[in-house]
């Protein structure tokens, strides 16, 4: 057998972000109906065991429960396991101008709470776990409303011009 990349606890992680999945879409019996595998699989690949320790969730198969549930439970474990954020990306339309400035707007005063928050959990020189469960809540909005700022510029972007149609792609008249 060959050795494993990470500790096994982090593919024992795994398995318990697939089990909570499986909960999440209401139990073996369900994601046997939305996936592609039989309940005895799912259990698989949910179990600590020993003996299921080599079986795993393909990923189609998590894709597949994932966005049945809406639930990215799987992708937010393996993308934090890999030194990633998961932020999620409300569909849009491409946005116009007042869009754009309305999206800079949300993203400034969310970053301003983060920067505010801060500063009030270290006015006695430490951050005590309710103000960093706050705070986490807070980057997280704020990175939710950057890569909305980000998408919508690559939308507008792809929709050119929606400032002046008489610019050529760098801007010049």
């Amino acid at each position: 057998m060959t050795a494993r990349l990470h500790a096994r606890r982090v593919y024992n992680g795994a398995k318990t972000a697939f089990r909570l999945l499986v909960d999440r879409c209401g139990g073996p019996n369900s994601a046997e109906r939305i996936s592609r595998v039989s309940q005895t699989q799912i259990s698989r690949y949910g179990d600590l065991s020993e003996e299921h320790a080599s079986y795993f969730a393909p990923l189609d198969v998590v894709l597949d429960l994932e966005s049945h549930c809406d639930a990215p439970i799987v992708s937010e474990y393996l993308a934090e396991t890999a030194g990633y954020v998961l932020v999620p990306m409300p569909k849009a339309k491409t946005p116009d101008s007042a869009t754009l400035v309305a999206r800079v707007s949300d993203m400034l005063r969310e970053v301003s709470d983060v920067s505010g928050g801060v500063a009030e959990a270290l006015a006695d020189d430490r951050i005590t776990r309710a103000e960093a469960k706050a705070l986490h809540r807070e980057v997280r909005e704020a990175m939710q409303k950057l890569a909305e700022l980000d998408r919508d510029i690559g939308r507008a972007a792809e929709a050119r011009p929606i400032f002046h149609e008489d610019q050529n792609e760098e801007g010049e008249e």
